[in-house]
């Protein structure tokens, strides 16, 4: 039943005598929305025509005010494109809409036709329902988190270590068993040098290794060998002016969730190129 719900007679103004099947279908008429399962839906829909803003019409004859607690259900007209996202209702003045966490909706987030569940907190409207953000769930024990590198990148003429984002693992709390695969490329005289490196979070190797010394330095990072380290096709031997695959095998211990990036140079200035292939990769296997 829609809202507001008004009773077809009044009394007061009645000169007498009132036929009690008046006040019989008052009761009916109150009765019959209490029991009206839509009675208890706050649903409306949006009618602006332009993205990250919604505007709602609460009925005429509807009791409604920006107070705390208030819950409406919305049909959404538009996919939001952009985070800032604003809902105005019966032109009391727009309000930010908001994910649980307080967080803005992301972009694309909010899609044309989903029903938002909106309630309001006294400062914005959080999205409680379906749309709003989902927590994320931390990787269990021997769940795996992997990066792969699509496309071959090359640095030439250049010893400064740089972080490859392609080859970088967010790493919730825990203990991983991290492998890494990379296949480089390069000329006579260049090189290669690597570290695996905290670039955010704190994250600590307590063993192993196999292609690097497995040092930690001041900063808190996984460095690997100054000089080149790893083996040529035929596992003939260590080259000092190329590397053909290197593989990193160690145990990190995250205490505050970060992220482990993979990153090189070349270990002596060279014009020609340096070149990490597509298809190296880097792993980690949730332990404790």
């Amino acid at each position: 039943m829609s809202k507001p719900i008004t009773t077809p007679f009044t009394f007061q103004t009645q000169p007498g005598p009132i036929p009690l099947s008046q006040l019989d279908t008052d009761f009916l008429t109150a009765a019959n929305a209490i029991n009206d399962f839509a009675t208890y839906s706050n649903y409306l829909t949006d009618t602006s025509g332009a993205p990250n803003q919604i505007t709602v019409t609460i009925p005429v004859g509807a009791t409604f005010s920006y107070s705390a607690g208030v819950k409406l259900e919305v049909l959404l007209a538009n996919t939001n494109t952009a985070t800032a996202v604003q809902i105005n209702a019966s032109g009391l003045g727009n309000k930010a809409v908001q994910n649980v966490d307080g967080t803005a909706p992301a972009v694309g987030q909010l899609i044309a036709g989903m029903i938002l569940q909106l309630q309001y907190n006294g400062t914005v409207f959080l999205l409680t329902g379906a749309a709003s953000k989902p927590v994320p769930v931390p990787p269990g024990v021997g769940s795996i988190i992997a990066a792969v590198k699509t496309s071959s990148q090359n640095v030439n003429n250049s010893t400064v270590v740089v972080a490859d984002t392609a080859l970088a693992l967010a790493l919730p709390i825990g203990t991983y068993a991290v492998q890494l695969w990379v296949q480089p490329f390069g000329v006579a005289g260049g090189g290669f040098k690597y570290q695996l490196t905290q670039t955010s979070g704190t994250i600590a190797m307590v063993g192993g290794g196999f292609g690097t010394n497995g040092s930690i330095n001041g900063a808190n990072s996984i460095t690997g060998l100054v000089t080149p380290l790893g083996f040529n096709n035929a596992f003939g031997g260590i080259s000092s002016t190329n590397v053909d695959w290197i593989m990193v095998t160690t145990t990190v211990v995250v205490s505050v969730a970060g992220t482990l990036t993979f990153s090189w140079a070349q270990q002596v200035a060279t014009v020609g190129n340096t070149t990490v292939g597509a298809g190296s990769w880097m792993m980690a296997t949730k332990l404790l």
